[in-house]
């Protein structure tokens, strides 16, 4: 059934057939729309990080994705301005985040990259990686800040795991009485020495 149906009454000047037209076109336009706000919603729905839109000094006005799981707290929440995402930053990341906030809030046209640690509702840290630029406002100043931000916990934990493996392979080797070479082939039939141990 069409949303905006077309009951006209055909007059001797025509306008039946234009106010049907009319809504035909309408209902075109009404169907476009939606199959864009449905895809829309399904990119969203399945991004595994947070697509926010803040203006400086103010709550979120958009707080969008994965907002439960990597902090606990409700997108509401957020919007709401009851939880304030900078106290939900780990007190040992705070000045690093304060200081990148307040130069996109100052109109760096750089975006900013920056990697740190969130405390959820529940205690747990999670690691997480954040994307933000400045958006214009036509009077030249920063009408809003835009960006993402990801969970990257995981990764963050496998990077620790890898360096600690790394570390007590290095620490084994050190420790063999007799000698013990690494090497490493390169083309041209090569061996370049890597380590070895005293």
């Amino acid at each position: 059934a069409d949303r905006y149906a077309a009951s006209a009454r055909l007059t001797a000047d025509g306008r039946g057939d234009e106010l049907t037209e009319l809504a035909s076109a309408i209902n075109e336009m009404l169907a476009t729309l939606e199959k864009g706000e449905s895809r829309y919603r399904s990119v969203i729905e399945n991004f595994h990080g947070i697509v926010f839109q803040v203006r400086p000094g103010q709550p979120p006005e958009l707080c969008h994705g994965s907002v439960r799981h990597i902090t606990g707290y409700t997108e509401e929440d957020l919007l709401s301005g009851a939880v304030e995402w900078s106290q939900l930053v780990h007190p040992e990341d705070r000045p690093s985040y304060q200081e990148a906030r307040e130069r996109l809030a100052a109109g760096c046209p750089s975006p900013s990259s920056l990697r740190y640690r969130v405390r959820r509702s529940d205690g747990q840290i999670r690691w997480v990686q954040e994307f933000a630029r400045c958006m214009p406002a036509d009077d030249g100043g920063v009408a809003a800040v835009q960006g993402v931000c990801y969970d990257i916990t995981e990764r963050v934990e496998a990077e620790s795991a890898l360096r600690d493996s790394l570390q007590t392979t290095a620490d084994i080797v050190r420790t063999i009485p007799s000698g013990l070479f690494t090497y490493r082939y390169e083309p041209q039939d090569r061996l370049i020495l890597v380590d070895a141990n005293p």
